[in-house]
């Protein structure tokens, strides 16, 4: 089997990501590997899988102390120096394109849409989702969402690797997902009770999968949605749109 990867460049703004995620990343990765041993074939021997630079938000990691205990130079956690961060962040890069790589190996993926359009079959899946935060009734969700391409006509395609993780806020009163190039984040502002047009299409079935366990693409009768996003609490008022911001905080805390 014949898999050519492209890693990301020396100059990936992934780098500037948080340690600590990066320690999630590597965990998942580690847990994937041990399953190693029984893989399944690709959609073809010859599929490429193409990956781009990632990145992660920055956060800050506090280390409470107590005043009632003497402060030993033991006892004081160590920061790592720069250049031992990006050591670690670049590990943690690399393991999570592997850990991509393996899921597409083993098919470990859960189908989202397909369509074609353009000359080109688009087949889209997600995998590796956990519940970031959960607060005041809203839940944020991490996941990563991978492409299979194949232009029309043929049998050859691609795998496409996200930049970064996709981020899906379950929210009654603002529903959305959330894209990364590495640079910017794409906001996608759902209405679960309407038709997505084309541009919402994946985010309206990734939103459905991911906060409702529900492939809203097998229903073709748009009266179901309708119902559903009622009883499920969601206002018909809500009016999808994107927007694109270099900075981003889905939730206070």
């Amino acid at each position: 089997m014949n898999l050519e990867f492209q890693k990301p460049s020396p100059n990936s703004p992934y780098r500037q990501g948080n340690i600590a995620k990066i320690q999630r990343i590597i965990t998942l990765a580690i847990a994937v590997g041990i399953t190693l041993g029984c893989t399944q074939p690709l959609r073809s021997a010859q599929t490429e899988v193409i990956s781009t630079a990632s990145v992660v938000s920055t956060d800050s990691e506090l280390f409470p102390v107590s005043e009632d205990i003497p402060i030993s130079p033991d006892s004081i956690p160590s920061v790592p120096s720069p250049d031992e961060t990006q050591v670690a962040q670049t590990e943690g890069e690399m393991m999570r394109f592997e850990a991509l790589e393996t899921a597409i190996i083993d098919e470990n993926f859960t189908p989202l849409t397909s369509y074609c359009r353009m000359g080109q079959c688009i087949e889209t899946y997600y995998t590796f989702t956990y519940l970031d935060q959960e607060i005041n009734g809203e839940r944020l969700y991490e996941t990563e969402v991978i492409t299979h391409k194949v232009p029309m006509g043929e049998t050859l395609g691609r795998w496409i690797l996200p930049d970064a993780p996709t981020q899906v806020l379950c929210s009654k009163q603002r529903p959305m997902v959330v894209f990364s190039d590495g640079n910017n984040y794409s906001i996608n502002n759902l209405s679960p009770g309407h038709h997505p047009g084309g541009v919402f299409m994946e985010s309206d079935a990734l939103y459905w999968a991911i906060c409702h366990d529900i492939n809203i693409t097998e229903y073709s009768n748009n009266q179901f949605r309708r119902e559903k996003a009622l009883e499920l609490g969601y206002s018909l008022d809500l009016t999808p749109s994107q927007t694109n911001q270099p900075f981003l905080n889905l939730m206070d805390n």
